[in-house]
């Protein structure tokens, strides 16, 4: 999972040099979903922490300005903890904000339930 969140990250870094509106915001993850690539290469990156509706509330306003952002956390945060954030400032209002949504298993490595041996 995380050499897929890297992927897109460095999609996202090849992009950013062409389009200046592009934006990455994590949820206190990059180590784990790949945004960390994006991170270190780029100032138009936003660490939002452990604030899941914050952070779509920040990418919507982002969206509002012109900015295209990109939102990085585990998926089960963006289903569960900013849902509401995610029907009434983004949904609703029809707003281009990407929600990158990662570690949707049980069993993901090192961040998730550890496998039987």
């Amino acid at each position: 999972m995380q050499q897929l969140g890297r992927s897109c990250a460095n999609y996202l870094l090849t992009k950013s040099s062409e389009d200046e509106s592009l934006w990455v915001i994590d949820g206190d993850l990059a180590d784990s979903n790949g945004a960390e690539v994006f991170a270190i290469n780029n100032n138009r990156f936003i660490q939002a922490g452990i604030a899941e509706q914050n952070m779509i509330s920040m990418a919507a306003g982002l969206a509002t300005t012109g900015k295209r952002p990109w939102v990085f956390s585990f998926s089960a945060f963006l289903c569960y903890r900013a849902y509401d954030q995610i029907r009434v400032c983004v949904s609703q209002t029809h707003l281009p904000v990407v929600l990158v949504g990662s570690h949707a298993g049980a069993c993901t490595g090192r961040n998730g339930k550890p496998t039987p041996a």
